[in-house]
């Protein structure tokens, strides 16, 4: 949650921003529609936020200026100098409000009830005070807030040592008190006996708890409410200790046992004449026990780590940076994976220890460079999908269906620039689950569904890659029809029983649709086209599974990014390849005379099913050596099948560079890769592949 609260702020701050340049364009044409709704519009948002992320006090403040810029929308009050003046500092009021960690101070207090009197004043509105009364303050701004700042409790729990006849469990209660916040918890087994007096009905331990929350005293009582009358529990605030950064250790923990008690001054001073650690010389000295040592140790962990977090939220930032420096950062590291691939080739030929030494770090630091320059593209892709909420609401008005989106998986994280392409191919699915797939409410009752259909948007991770799911609870898709619209549009020109993910690949032909009617939304089967074009841009695979009156889902299998990739690297015919490690299932020896192949057909058996093979070399007409000695099974959009190979050389990151106009229509080829010897590999379209190999599918499944 307080990721999405620094979000929430990092919004409102660029709100307030947008909001005072439009007070100041509005100062010079106070006539200006556009701008005065614009002003609204951000209010609004400000306003909704708020209330989201628990700001009540905002959220109260922004309804008040809300009301006020509707107003103006009205025009019911006027563009003036005091208006401007009093929209500017109620942006000054929300900024401080943002910024504030405890309660708000009263100065903020007062200039915001001043703003909401100006304001009301101006609309003609009678307000009894220029200052509102304290009841008045309390219903805008609560002394309370959601977002005090937290405090470290020091808690003592002796349970009472029948505790558990009573039905009750101390570790729920102590689960339950974890769950207030930042937790560390110390047991005292000290009072536990040899084992063949151990009665199975007492409970011999006890605890102290340091928790750092939100919550105040008497919420941490209520834990206790059903044991305060038989056990010994006692809550106490403690202090943060370590401020100063410059104070040695031996002087923190000696703060803490003076403040418990555990020793005095003139003892903690005798202890700093040692160069030990004091706890150590207290224990030989008998003057603490290792009881003790070990809660004063898990106190001053406990505030140290509350502390270190502190600080890290002081100084965390956020930097805008503009998408093409990150596109220069993530080109110039594809330049030096490729001259690092260089050097590693070089130090192997030379054999010089030294040079394989520092070959070997600049490959590790090489790595980590990359991911990091990865990650600090990869954004979570559940704000996109939160998007598709509102469309969904107004496609349901304008169709008259009731459905609900529900969202999974929000927090995979994708590259930004995959997530910007894929907003239309997403839009596109949505409108068709909506138009085709879920019924009319009174075609869902007949059919024994309830009225409310559901459309199911999720992304989980799948190796290297991110599948995203589009399903609906409608009517699925109807086989049958889609065949015969398929024969009437040339689509089949082959006698005998298709496939069914074969048939259901046709729904992406382009201008395939079995819509009735054009409307708004759909039928003149452009979309699903597009979207299948956009998804193998971006090296992704469709899959569509639908059972008839259920419902159908839509498979986007996605690489997590497009820059660098890791690739089998392969050489078929002289000339070398590289096929994306994401989809690579498995690689096997090839031996002819172990191929179960009927009929002359490329086909093999591969654990229990029977799936299609076929040879670089005869696709691309390569001249060079045939050796073919190694097989590789490959995932395709719908299918395993397998690729013959002369040999393969192993993982390599593959930096993928454009093909030129000239090469971009070859079938098979999705790009280029520069290895480290400067030669050229090309990268194979796995999906572009699977084409050939589902022309002889039809007889591996005759064989199942």
């Amino acid at each position: 949650m307080e990721n999405f609260t620094e979000i929430f702020k990092e919004e409102a701050d660029e709100l307030l921003i947008q909001l005072e340049n439009i007070m100041m364009e509005l100062e010079i044409t106070p006539d200006n529609p556009a701008k005065i709704g614009e002003s609204f519009r951000c209010m609004h948002t400000i306003k909704g936020n708020a209330a989201m992320f628990g700001f009540n006090m905002i959220s109260n403040y922004a309804h008040e200026l809300e009301t006020a810029l509707d107003k103006l929308r009205e025009g019911k009050i006027k563009v003036t100098k005091k208006f401007i003046d009093l929209m500017l500092t109620a942006a000054d009021d929300i900024k401080q409000m943002l910024d504030s960690e405890g309660p708000l101070k009263q100065d903020v207090r007062d200039s915001s009830n001043r703003v909401i009197a100006g304001l009301k004043q101006l609309s003609g509105e009678e307000h009894k005070s220029k200052r509102p009364s304290n009841s008045e303050n309390n219903i805008l701004f609560p002394d309370k807030q959601l977002h005090n700042e937290a405090g470290t409790f020091k808690i003592i729990f002796r349970p009472a040592p029948d505790i558990f006849c009573s039905g009750t469990n101390p570790l729920l209660l102590l689960k339950e008190l974890n769950e207030l916040g930042e937790y560390t918890c110390v047991s005292d087994p000290s009072g536990i006996p040899p084992l063949h007096e151990i009665d199975p009905e007492i409970c011999y331990l006890e605890w102290e708890i340091f928790l750092t929350t939100k919550a105040d005293e008497d919420e941490i009582r209520n834990v206790f409410v059903f044991v305060a009358g038989s056990s010994y529990i006692e809550i106490s605030e403690i202090s943060d200790f370590f401020d100063d950064p410059e104070r040695p250790e031996n002087g923190r923990l000696g703060e803490i046992l003076i403040e418990r008690g555990s020793i005095d001054k003139e003892s903690l001073e005798k202890t700093f004449k040692t160069n030990k650690k004091i706890g150590e010389v207290l224990v030989e000295q008998k003057v603490l026990s290792k009881r003790d040592l070990s809660y004063a140790l898990a106190e001053q962990q406990h505030v140290r780590r509350i502390n270190n977090q502190k600080s890290l939220n002081r100084q965390a930032s956020i930097i805008k940076v503009q998408s093409e420096k990150l596109d220069l950062l993530v080109d110039l590291v594809g330049e030096l994976v490729i001259s690092q691939a260089r050097l590693s080739l070089l130090s192997d030929e030379s054999k010089t220890d030294p040079l394989h030494q520092v070959a070997g770090q600049i490959k590790r630091l090489t790595s980590n460079l990359r991911d990091g320059i990865m990650n600090v593209r990869m954004l979570p892709i559940g704000d996109t999908f939160n998007k598709y909420r509102r469309l969904i609401r107004d496609l349901s008005n304008e169709l008259g269906k009731d459905v609900e989106l529900v969202i999974s998986g929000g927090e995979t994280e994708l590259d930004k620039t995959i997530i910007e392409r894929l907003q239309d191919p997403l839009v596109h699915l949505i409108r068709n689950c909506m138009d085709h797939g879920i019924e009319a409410p009174k075609e869902r009752k007949r059919a024994g569904k309830p009225e409310k259909g559901t459309v199911n948007l999720s992304a989980c991770h799948s190796g290297a890659s991110v599948v995203i799911s589009i399903a609906d609870d409608g009517k699925g898709l109807d086989q049958e029809t889609i065949l015969k619209k398929a024969r009437n549009k040339g689509l089949v020109r082959r006698n005998g029983d298709i496939p069914k993910h074969e048939v259901f690949n046709m729904i992406f032909a382009p201008g395939f649709s079995t819509a009735p009617a054009v409307t708004e939304i759909s039928g003149r089967g452009v979309g699903l086209d597009v979207v299948r074009r956009e998804i193998e841009e971006l090296q992704g695979m469709v899959s569509v599974s639908s059972e008839k009156g259920k419902g159908t889902c839509i498979n986007l299998k996605i690489p997590l990014t497009l820059s660098i990739i890791d690739g089998l690297l392969i050489t078929s015919g002289g000339q070398k390849f590289i096929i994306p490690l994401a989809s690579v299932e498995k690689c096997l020896n090839f031996h002819v005379d172990g191929i179960n192949s009927p009929d002359g057909n490329n086909i093999i058996q591969y654990e229990k099913d029977f799936i299609p093979y076929i040879s670089l070399k005869e696709i691309f007409k390569l001249e060079g050596r045939n050796y073919q000695k190694q097989l590789i099974i490959v995932q395709g959009c719908t299918m395993k099948f397998g690729i013959i190979v002369d040999e393969i050389f192993g993982n390599f990151q593959t930096v993928i560079k454009p093909l030129g106009e000239l090469y971009r229509n070859i079938g098979g080829v999705s790009g280029a890769s520069i290895q480290g010897d400067g030669s050229i590999a090309l990268i194979l379209d796995i999906n572009s592949i699977e084409s050939v190999a589902i022309q002889i599918n039809s007889l591996a499944e005759s064989l199942v």
